[in-house]
């Protein structure tokens, strides 16, 4: 049975609607009709089965009238879950803007202490070949240069 209400899923609303508004009433117009028929005298046969048919078209009106409401509630579920999703996947780019420009930002400052810790570095090693021993002010850049510069930062 859900493969028929899976097929229904593609039908459009307005579509469906006419669908089982026209068996109701082609259902329950087959009823009234078998009952007003017994007393046209060679129709009066035809009573039993316009009454039956008339009654399954009239269920299956009902049921699909049924059917209509849930297929309703699921198709606005769907929908509310695509906005969500829409909403979400608009604050993911939102996101992601604020990574890579963080990214962009600690990439600059690296870049930049990098190049301040190798002048200073080219600026002793004048010093430090001149006498041929490690001066103490080196051993305090290359510290300098390998702590995180952005130790303290809240950015």
């Amino acid at each position: 049975m859900w493969q028929f209400q899976w097929m229904l899923s593609f039908i459009t609303d307005s579509l469906f609607i006419w669908i089982t508004y026209g068996l109701m009433t082609i259902g329950a117009g087959l009823y009234v009709a078998s009952k007003l028929v017994q007393w046209i005298p060679l129709m009066g046969q035809y009573k039993l089965p316009a009454e039956l048919i008339g009654i399954v078209v009239l269920l299956g009106g009902v049921y699909l009238f049924g059917g209509y409401g849930v297929e309703m509630a699921w198709r606005d579920k769907v929908r509310q879950l695509e906005e969500k999703v829409k909403a979400a996947e608009a604050k993911s780019q939102e996101v992601k803007i604020q990574i890579q420009e963080k990214i962009v930002y600690k990439t600059k400052v690296v870049k930049e202490k990098e190049t301040v810790y190798i002048d200073r570095i080219k600026e002793i090693a004048k010093e430090i070949d001149a006498k041929c021993e490690v001066d103490p002010r080196v051993i305090e850049e290359l510290n300098k240069a390998s702590e995180d510069p952005f130790k303290g930062d809240a950015k």
